[in-house]
């Protein structure tokens, strides 16, 4: 007898998976579809092509919405278009040796994708998430395991002049752990659960 693991939450959650095109996030959205197939989901990326290939995989009522995450500026055009949310899932990144490389907005694009753009994602969402009638969850997607603060420059948060590929990586995952334990102590937030996830290595397409 094979047991039918699927989950009927109810209401069905609505769910927004930024960086959901590629690598983990888009495994973890197929996982939601297929053990929630009620689920609305969301995918938040770049790749539409890699969005069109997984989108008849998410249910009955998935979407795709195109967005440079490493911009703020996009960031709030994206959740603008958001009225549901019951989980955020932010897995965006980079994998690069690079140094300090400026977006736009001037903000190194690996901090861009592995914090600040994250954190906002957060900020602007949490009205909804505050909301939900299955209780608010925000997962990212990152290192929970090796933050430090005794390794983060106080005096230059932004590593603007003391950029490193260990500094972006100490400080990204530091402020990722002490970010999410901020929200998650904010009594306005007692309905939303906050979780920092180290999956290890991941298998991409890179």
């Amino acid at each position: 007898m094979v047991r039918d693991r699927r989950i009927p939450l109810k209401p069905p959650p609505n769910v927004v998976v930024v960086g959901g095109t590629s690598g983990i996030g888009r495994a973890i959205a197929l996982s939601i579809a297929q053990h929630c197939p009620s689920a609305s989901i969301t995918i938040v990326g770049r790749n539409e092509a890699a969005a069109n290939a997984i989108l008849s995989q998410l249910g009955s009522n998935p979407k795709f919405i195109r967005a440079d995450v490493s911009l703020m500026s996009e960031i709030r055009a994206v959740t603008r278009k958001i009225d549901k949310v019951d989980m955020l899932i932010l897995t965006q990144g980079i994998l690069t040796m690079a140094g300090r490389t400026p977006t736009t907005e001037n903000i190194d694009n690996k901090l861009a994708l592995h914090y600040y753009g994250r954190m906002l994602f957060i900020q602007e969402l949490l009205p909804l998430l505050r909301s939900s009638q299955n209780g608010g969850k925000v997962l990212t997607v990152l290192d929970s395991v090796n933050g430090n603060p005794s390794k983060i420059n106080w005096n230059d948060m932004a590593l603007e002049n003391t950029y490193s590929l260990a500094s972006a990586g100490y400080h990204a995952i530091s402020f990722n752990d002490l970010a999410i334990q901020h929200f998650a102590s904010q009594p306005e937030n007692t309905n939303v659960t906050f979780t920092h996830a180290y999956p290890g290595v991941v298998r991409t397409p890179f």
